[in-house]
């Protein structure tokens, strides 16, 4: 009767243990998901904000690009025009030390963004 009792103890041991392998592995499994999701994610993250960075970079020096060639056109017409207003002429010339202040490639600056919305308020003034 011993040995009978030892040998189901042997296979409540297995089976605990097979039964433990299977509530872990549904953890294990669980585990393994959350961080390749969390990797996954991270690096898609990573992909859009580096695109969108590149796009809002391109809008941005496009628009200071035509700023500048808006400028550079009209104060070379206004100063070969014989009647200047002084103070239209005074608005471009702002304008123009505004946008060649302007550093396009300090992004993190902490000006950045309010410097360049006075570069589109006096553009707006000017046209």
């Amino acid at each position: 009767m011993a040995s009978c009792d030892t040998r189901e103890y042997d296979d409540l041991d297995e089976l605990d243990i097979a039964f433990d392998a299977i509530v872990l592995a549904g953890e294990r499994f669980y585990d393994e998901g959350y961080s390749d999701g969390y990797t996954a994610g991270k690096q898609k993250g990573l992909q859009e904000g580096e695109n969108l960075g590149k796009n809002k970079g391109n809008e941005i020096g496009s628009e200071v690009g035509f700023y500048m060639g808006f400028i550079s056109t009209w104060k070379k017409l206004l100063e070969k025009e014989s009647d200047k207003n002084p103070r239209i002429l005074k608005a471009v010339e702002s304008l123009q030390e505004m946008l060649h202040k302007f550093d396009v490639h300090n992004v993190h600056g902490e000006n950045f963004f309010s410097d360049l919305n006075k570069i589109r308020a006096k553009f707006k003034q000017v046209s």
